[in-house]
Formats: C-alpha cells, sequence, structure tokens
C-alpha cells in the first residue's frame, strides 16, 4: 500500500504541463504578416483599425498562440464594440479576446488585445459526420459546393435539442389515391 501512495505524486509530477517562458510585450501592436495592405482601406473604420484586422487575420492563419500571439491595443471604450465584431465572425470557430498566462508585463498593457480561435467540443462530432462529403467536394466550383451541400444537408434528419430520434409517422392516405 505504501508503494501505491507514493507512485501517485510521481506519476502527476510526470503529467504536469510545461509551463512556456514568460513573454514581455514590447509594441503597441504586433503580427508576423501585414494581412492590411492587401485590404481595401475603406474596410478600417471606426473601431476596426489596420491592426486589429492583422491581429484576427494572423489568428485565422495560425489558431490560438498561448506564446506570442499577434495582437494590438483596444480601449475601455471600444472593447464591447470589438467583442460585437469577432463574434459576429463566429461559424465553426469562436473568436474571443486572449491573453497568454505568460505575459509578464500585461499590467503595462491594459489594452492589449489578442483573439483566440476555438472549435467548441460539441460541434467536432457533427464536422467528422460531414467531412467525407467536404472533401468529395473539393474540386467543384464554389456554386456547385453551395448547391450540392444544400441538397445533402435537406436530406439529413434536424431533431430537437435534447430530444430522441423517432420514427416518422406515415401521412395518413389522400382521398382519391
Amino acid at each position: 500500500m505504501t508503494m501505491a501512495l507514493l507512485a501517485v505524486p510521481a506519476q502527476a509530477a510526470e503529467q504536469q504541463p510545461q509551463t512556456p517562458a514568460p513573454h514581455a510585450i514590447s509594441a503597441d501592436h504586433w503580427s508576423r504578416e501585414d494581412f492590411s495592405q492587401e485590404a481595401s482601406p475603406e474596410v478600417f473604420t471606426g473601431v476596426y483599425s489596420r491592426e486589429l484586422y492583422n491581429t484576427i487575420r494572423q489568428t485565422m492563419l495560425d489558431g490560438t498562440s498561448d506564446t506570442a500571439p499577434a495582437y494590438t491595443q483596444v480601449s475601455k471604450e471600444d472593447y464591447s464594440a470589438v467583442k460585437k465584431l469577432i463574434r459576429r465572425m463566429e461559424g465553426v470557430l469562436r473568436y474571443e479576446h486572449h491573453v497568454p498566462q505568460n505575459f509578464a508585463n500585461y499590467w503595462q498593457y491594459l489594452d492589449y488585445f489578442a483573439v483566440s480561435a476555438g472549435m467548441p467540443e460539441n460541434y467536432q462530432a457533427p464536422l467528422d459526420f460531414i467531412q467525407p462529403v467536404m472533401e468529395a467536394t473539393a474540386e467543384m466550383t464554389d456554386r456547385k459546393r453551395v448547391e450540392y451541400f444544400n441538397d445533402y444537408i435537406r436530406t439529413l434528419p434536424a431533431y430537437q435539442k435534447g430530444k430522441q430520434p423517432t420514427s416518422p409517422r406515415p401521412s395518413p392516405p389522400t382521398p382519391g389515391n
């Protein structure tokens, strides 16, 4: 029994995640690439700045970084507008304000704003289910893919949340048939 008790802490120590080295913020904004140069200048209005655009695009390309993600500064006054903007982008991925735990001087940059991209766990099973269909349409034009997906999705049964699937009731016969 003593051996079993001693083995548990040793196993727990082996399974602990490694903490990344501290990272210091050194500028008002940073992204590896300047995607905004390719965008129309007319889109950069209000809180939607070139820096925010680059932050979002870099996250879309790289995914969530727990060490040194692309970032910008978002003032307290603009924070809710920016949150609303990134919520409107949600689809399979959910975008949220993100601050890595290894940032050493976050307190000096209280307007720091990076974006995380993550898929909710309950989306994985449906995504896995339709993946073969998505792969089969890879060579189609966008228009053909949309038409194909529309037809395909209409063949799938829809269930109310929390309900169990049941056999559909047969329709009553119509007079004259």
